[in-house]
């Protein structure tokens, strides 16, 4: 992206230039007033240019965050998951309908019993 705007900044000046020149030639009084109008455009691509810079780097902290938050959901207090998270948390917080749920999904064919 930075490339594109020295070649547009480059591609403004380079014109205004050849514009101040047959300005210069035919009407000399008025090489002010396009100098003038160089230095807007070229500080309107700035404003451009900082309000990209800005929007980048708030997606940035944004996909920062989401990676910090993912990472201590998976990692808490850096260590893996099933190392910190104790099963008495969750049985705590969905009693026995979750040992029913876990035995209901771990079922497997084997000997008589198990099913």
């Amino acid at each position: 992206m930075g490339d594109g705007f020295v070649a547009l900044e480059e591609g403004v000046s380079a014109g205004f230039e050849r514009l101040s020149a047959a300005i210069s030639a035919e009407l000399p009084g008025l090489r002010s007033a396009v100098g003038k109008a160089e230095h807007r455009v070229l500080e309107a691509l700035n404003d451009l240019l900082r309000t990209i810079d800005a929007r980048v780097r708030e997606r940035e902290h944004i996909a920062l965050g989401q990676a910090a938050r993912i990472r201590a959901h998976l990692l808490p207090d850096g260590r893996p998951q099933e190392r910190t998270v104790a099963a008495a948390q969750f049985l705590a917080r969905h009693g026995g309908a979750l040992v029913r749920d876990l035995l209901a999904a771990s079922r497997v064919a084997g000997p008589e019993g198990w099913n």
